[in-house]
C-alpha cells in the first residue's frame, strides 16, 4: 500500500538517511519529478499547452537507483528507437504487420508502466502551491510524517 501527502510547494522535506526501498544505510540522491497540465488554449492555428512541474531528491541505495534508471533509460530508448525499427519492419515484412505492432505495443506499456508507477516516490499532481507526493514503503512513510510532521498534510 502506497501513502499519499499534500507537500507545500518551496518547503524542503527532511528524509531518513536510508533507502526508501530497503533501508540499507549507504545511500545517494535520486530525483522524483512531476508534472501536470495547467491550462490549454486554442488558437487559431495552434494549441498551446502550459504545465506545473515539482521535482525532490530523495535517498535510494546504488543498487535501487541504477534498477530505477536502467528502466527509466531503457523505456526512453524503446519510445525513442522502436518508432523507425518498426516502420523499417512493416516495409520490409507487411505480412507480419499487425503481430509486430502488438509485440511493440506491449513491450512500450509494459516499460511505460514500470517507469511510471512503480518507483518508490513519485510525484502526482502539481498545482500552483503544492503537489500530491506518494511514498510506497509505509514503514518509511511513516517516519517521514514524523520528521516533517508540520510539512505534510494527509490525503
Amino acid at each position: 500500500m502506497a501513502q499519499i501527502y499534500k507537500v507545500e510547494k518551496n518547503v524542503g522535506l527532511k528524509w531518513p538517511q536510508k533507502c526508501v526501498v530497503c533501508g540499507s544505510s549507504e545511500v545517494v540522491p535520486a530525483t522524483a519529478q512531476g508534472a501536470s497540465i495547467d491550462d490549454i488554449r486554442w488558437y487559431f492555428f495552434f494549441f498551446r499547452i502550459t504545465t506545473k512541474s515539482a521535482s525532490l531528491s530523495y535517498p535510494l541505495c546504488k543498487r535501487h537507483r541504477s534498477i530505477w534508471r536502467a528502466i527509466r533509460v531503457l523505456t526512453y530508448v524503446l519510445l525513442g528507437g522502436v518508432g523507425p525499427i518498426v516502420i523499417l519492419l512493416l516495409i520490409y515484412t507487411p505480412a507480419h504487420a499487425a503481430t509486430i505492432w502488438g509485440i511493440t505495443g506491449v513491450a512500450i506499456s509494459a516499460l511505460w508502466f514500470l517507469s511510471a508507477r512503480l518507483p518508490p516516490v513519485r510525484i502526482l499532481k502539481v498545482r500552483d502551491n503544492y503537489f500530491m507526493l506518494r511514498i510506497k514503503n509505509d514503514r518509511y512513510a511513516l517516519e517521514i510524517e514524523q520528521l516533517n510532521a508540520d510539512k505534510l498534510g494527509a490525503w
